[in-house]
């Protein structure tokens, strides 16, 4: 027996690695092969709704080596989101030598194929803000290997070709924050270059619509000159009215009563999770006024409820004028902070942590995040929450979580439902997680509406039901995710089950 068969019987006994019966496999279709493996599509014989990739190794004495690195690497990483998950192992007799084992990998089969083959595939039909959650995706899984001490082998010819000048041409329609961050990457330099933590969360600030609440544009990376490139193709409003005011309003208290009542529904909607200034202009539009004139008025008042109500306009441009100069939201933020406003204290506390009009501090976004928490702001909790989760520090994230969705907040049932989904900084329960995840698809959370479907198409937490899969794919998919391929996949097993009910 080689050492590395040693090796594999010694986990299996102590149970770090779970032996499958090759044999219980069937449908074996090859769907890739290396210099030293093939990997299969394969069904599980008892419970034919299980489909497993089998990567099976060529047992040669010269790969002895990498076979145990692999597995070590498997082990080490254990699940991540965006990692093709390691379930297990299964051995047989080599036909050719009955004297030899041969190896398979059990792993998590990707359905719809590898990630290069579905963009060669659906490259024309994918809109950008897709792509670039691949790209996020990607980053995440990159960061969670270096994490784990692990280096991706494929990557390793990337930093020689960029030294000798291989670079992205920018493709119109990008979104101009994704170009920076890629030119921040391929500097010479390693000091210029973003980590990729820094590129993770710049991905992520990029994707956060439609619940999101800061900008990608403006974002300092703690990049030496991050800030000065941003500001090349950002120029940000300031208060300039260059046009006589036309106030709606029949009288002072009656600006002041609409604008009240347009703060007070700002505030239930940002604790709920909904998206800032589509709230705004909504109600704006719903009642027949003119943001420009809210925001004259808000020019004129000096209380703290008002200076960051002027700030959340400027940032989204809400009855701003095309030509005006930049102004410094981060400070009316400040000012009506440190005013005991509870919303500004959010908003510094999301200034501070992804560097909005400031040098990024986590340690000051904490603080004014917990100072906006106790002052009874869910939208706070449920961000705070979100941060730690982003570092893994599950726990933390899941008391918060699940303190925000008792508030109502919907984005964080969604969080929640991951958390139970994954076990993380709790028990696993996918009862649980099925609950919170339809809760917030059932409130239009866009991610959530996909998740809800996986339950229902693997019966995860909830009784297996193709149709009600195939109908929330469709809602991910209205929603701005592009699930189309697994509609049409799951529309196949219907029609496929119904035709062999038939025979």
């Amino acid at each position: 027996m080689q050492e590395h068969e040693v090796w594999i019987d010694k986990k299996i006994r102590e149970k770090e690695i779970v032996e499958y019966n090759y044999y219980g496999f069937k449908n074996l279709k090859m769907i890739g092969s290396g210099a030293y493996s093939s990997v299969y599509r394969a069904i599980n014989k008892e419970n034919t709704d299980e489909v497993f990739a089998l990567k099976e190794i060529e047992n040669k004495e010269e790969i002895s080596k990498e076979i145990v690195n692999e597995l070590k690497n498997m082990l080490s990483i254990k699940h991540h989101k965006n990692i093709i998950k390691f379930y297990g192992i299964a051995k047989f007799e080599d036909f050719k030598d009955e004297n030899r084992i041969k190896y398979v990998l059990v792993l998590e089969y990707a359905d719809s194929g590898t990630l290069s083959e579905y963009l060669l595939k659906n490259a024309k039909k994918i809109e950008w803000e897709l792509k670039i959650q691949f790209a996020a995706q990607l980053v995440d899984a990159i960061k969670w290997l270096h994490d784990s001490d692990i280096v991706h082998g494929d990557l390793a010819f990337l930093p020689s070709k960029i030294m000798e000048g291989l670079r992205e041409k920018p493709i119109q329609g990008i979104e101009q924050g994704y170009i920076t961050i890629y030119e921040k990457c391929w500097q010479s330099n390693p000091n210029d270059r973003p980590s990729i933590s820094m590129v993770s969360l710049m991905l992520n600030v990029i994707i956060y619509p439609p619940f999101q609440d800061i900008p990608i544009v403006g974002i300092d990376n703690d990049e030496s000159d991050f800030e000065e490139r941003t500001k090349e193709y950002i120029k940000y409003i300031n208060t300039i009215f260059d046009e006589p005011s036309r106030i709606t309003f029949d009288d002072q208290d009656s600006k002041t009563i609409f604008i009240n009542e347009l703060y007070s529904n700002l505030n239930q909607m940002l604790n709920k999770g909904e998206s800032v200034p589509r709230t705004i202009k909504n109600y704006i539009s719903k009642n027949g006024k003119s943001a420009n004139d809210v925001l004259i008025w808000l020019h004129l008042k000096n209380e703290p409820r008002y200076i960051c109500f002027r700030g959340i306009f400027y940032m989204w441009k809400i009855g701003t004028k095309e030509k005006e100069k930049n102004t410094d939201d981060f400070s009316l933020f400040l000012d009506a902070a440190n005013g005991n406003e509870i919303i500004a204290m959010y908003f510094v506390g999301r200034c501070y942590e992804v560097g909005w009009n400031t040098k990024k501090n986590i340690k000051e976004a904490i603080k004014w995040y917990d100072n906006a928490i106790n002052n009874g702001c869910t939208a706070a909790e449920w961000k705070l929450g979100d941060y730690y989760y982003r570092c893994q520090e599950y726990s933390k994230a899941f008391k918060l979580f699940r303190s925000a969705a008792d508030k109502g907040n919907i984005v964080a049932m969604y969080n929640l439902g991951l958390c139970y989904r994954k076990g993380h900084g709790t028990y696993e329960d996918m009862n649980e997680g099925f609950k919170y995840l339809k809760q917030a698809a059932e409130m239009g959370v866009p991610n959530s509406t996909y998740e809800l479907a996986r339950c229902y198409e693997y019966g995860k937490g909830t009784t297996r039901n193709l149709h009600k899969a195939s109908e929330w794919y469709q809602k991910a998919t209205e929603s701005g995710l592009d699930c189309r391929s697994y509609r049409e996949q799951v529309t196949a097993r219907i029609k496929r089950e119904i035709s062999e009910s038939k025979c």
